[in-house]
């Protein structure tokens, strides 16, 4: 498993917000899979228009660092991962945490 990226805001990620393009840019082998980071449902729709197959959910022991990396506090966290896996998942996208 290789981590590919992730579909995060322009504020917070590549600058030009075109994850999909560096997305469908890399070389994929058969039977690797390339997940990516998403934090929320609109990386996931960014993520599903790339043709990801595959997605990480995160979220950190500690409060601090939790509202420091994704701006959510760790049960805010959980509260927004459950449609965005749900969705995920109904999309046929594995989904990872």
């Amino acid at each position: 498993m290789i981590e590919a990226g992730a579909f995060v805001s322009p504020k917070w990620g590549a600058p030009d917000g075109r994850h999909g393009d560096v997305y469908r840019g890399i070389p994929k082998d058969p039977g690797v899979e390339y997940p990516v980071l998403v934090p929320n449902m609109k990386g996931l729709e960014r993520a599903i228009d790339a043709g990801v197959k595959s997605i990480a959910i995160f979220t950190a022991a500690s409060e601090t660092f939790n509202k420091r990396n994704i701006n959510m506090t760790i049960d805010e966290s959980f509260v927004n991962y459950a449609p965005v896996a749900a969705r995920a998942t109904a999309e046929g996208i594995r989904v990872r945490g």
